[in-house]
C-alpha cells in the first residue's frame, strides 16, 4: 500500500501537536508496512499512489481542492484528516469584574457561521466552497472524534457514511517520563503546567489571571512559543510580581525536559477556546499528571469523567479547575490513555480506514 501524505501548508515547521501527530502517525504506518511519502509537487505523480491522504487541508483549502480534483480524475482514493473546529473565539470574556466585547470576533464569527450553514458565497467565491469541495469529494473523512464528525456533517453537508473517526495518538515513551530533570533545573514539582502556543485561542492571559486569584501555593509553569508578541507582553504583565509564575520558553516535542515537566506537574491545564483535542493533555496524562481542559472540541469524548472541564469564557471556571485539579487525583487516566490512544493503536485504526476505502 502506497500513501501520499499532503500537508497543504505553504511552509512546514514542527511546532504544535498537529504536526507532531502527523509525523508520529507516518512513522508508525511505515513500521506496519505502509509505504508513506510526503508530497512534493515537483516530483510526485498522484497516479503512482493508492491513496492521497490530505492532512489538515482546510488550512489551505484552495490547494487542497485542486489536489482532490486531480486525484479523482486519476481514480486515486482520497482520505482526509480535517482537524477542524468552528473558528469561534472570545466574543465575551468574563474575568470576574468586567466584560470585554470584541467586535472583530463577533463579525468574523457571524459571517463564518452564516456561510458554513448556508453555503452562500455572499457574492464572491467564499472559502466555504473550497472547504466543501475537499470534504464532499473525499472518499473517507477521518475526524479525530465523533463530535468533529457531526460538525463536518452539519457545517459542510458531507455524507455521514463517509465519516470514520480516528483519534489522535500519544507516544508511549511519556509513560516512562521521570520528574528529576525538570525538578533539578527549576527546583519545583507538583505545579500547574501549560504547554502550547501563547496566543488568544489558548486563553493563556485568563489562565494567568485565574491562577493569581486561586492563591495556590504551587507554581504555574508556562512552556511555549508565540508569534503574537503583544499578547505575550500582556501575559507577562499580568504575571508580574508573582514569583510562582514561570515562563520557560519553547521546548521541542522531543525534549527530555518537556517529558520531565509532564512527570513533575500536578496538573496540565488547557483553558483554550477549543482543542482538537489537545495532544499535550494526552502526553501529560500518560506521564501521570491530572488534566484540566476546555470542554469545547471533542475533549469530553476523549477524557470522559477523568478530567476537570473548563468553560473558557469564564475565569471563575478556570479558577475552579485549577483548584480541583491540584487537590484531587485521577489515577485511572494513565491506563485509559494507554488502552485507547497510543500512536500504535491510532496507526492500526488508520490502516483500517485505508483498507475500507480500497475495498
Amino acid at each position: 500500500m502506497k500513501v501520499l501524505f499532503v500537508t497543504c501548508q505553504h511552509s512546514f515547521q514542527v511546532y504544535g501537536g498537529v504536526e507532531v501527530q502527523m509525523l508520529g502517525l507516518c512513522k508508525h504506518l511505515e513500521e506496519n508496512g505502509v509505504k508513506v511519502k510526503f508530497f512534493n509537487s515537483s516530483e510526485d505523480n498522484l497516479a503512482d499512489y493508492d491513496i492521497v491522504h490530505l492532512w489538515r487541508p482546510l488550512g489551505n483549502p484552495l490547494d487542497a481542492a485542486v489536489l482532490v480534483n486531480i486525484a479523482k480524475k486519476m481514480n486515486v482514493k482520497v482520505v482526509v484528516s480535517p482537524i477542524y473546529w468552528k473558528p469561534w473565539g472570545p466574543i465575551f470574556s468574563f474575568d470576574g469584574y468586567k466584560i470585554s466585547f470584541r467586535v472583530g470576533s463577533l463579525v468574523k464569527n457571524f459571517i463564518s457561521s452564516f456561510v458554513q450553514r448556508s453555503g452562500n458565497d455572499l457574492g464572491f467565491a467564499s472559502i466555504y466552497k473550497f472547504h466543501a469541495t475537499v470534504l464532499q469529494n473525499a472518499d473517507l473523512l477521518l475526524p479525530n472524534s465523533w463530535d468533529e464528525g457531526r460538525l463536518l456533517v452539519g457545517s459542510f453537508k458531507v455524507n455521514p457514511k463517509n465519516i470514520f473517526p480516528v483519534p489522535i495518538g500519544v507516544e508511549e515513551r511519556f509513560a516512562e517520563a521521570k520528574s528529576d530533570q525538570f525538578v533539578n533545573k527549576y527546583g519545583i514539582r507538583d505545579f500547574v503546567l501549560f504547554v502550547g502556543r501563547i496566543e488568544p485561542r489558548k486563553n493563556v492571559l485568563n489562565l494567568v489571571k485565574a491562577f493569581r486569584r486561586t492563591r495556590l501555593e504551587t507554581g504555574l509553569v508556562i512552556i511555549g512559543h508565540t508569534s503574537d508578541r503583544r499578547y505575550l507582553e500582556e501575559c507577562l504583565k499580568a504575571a508580574k510580581g508573582n514569583k510562582n509564575i514561570i515562563f520557560c520558553g519553547f521546548l521541542s516535542h522531543e525534549s527530555d525536559l518537556l517529558a520531565s515537566a509532564y512527570a513533575a506537574a500536578k496538573a496540565l491545564v488547557l483553558p483554550s477556546w477549543y482543542e482538537t483535542p489537545g495532544i499535550v493533555a494526552l502526553e501529560a496524562g500518560l506521564a501521570g499528571a491530572n488534566v484540566a481542559i476546555t470542554k469545547i472540541g471533542g475533549t469530553m469524548e476523549y477524557f470522559k469523567d477523568l478530567a476537570f472541564y473548563i468553560d473558557p469564557g469564564h475565569t471563575s471556571s478556570i479558577l475552579k479547575a485549577l483548584v480541583d485539579s491540584c487537590h484531587e487525583r485521577t489515577p485511572e487516566l494513565r491506563g485509559h490513555i494507554l488502552n485507547n490512544y497510543t500512536m500504535e493503536k491510532v496507526s492500526l485504526k488508520t490502516m483500517e480506514a485505508y483498507k475500507k476505502v480500497l475495498s
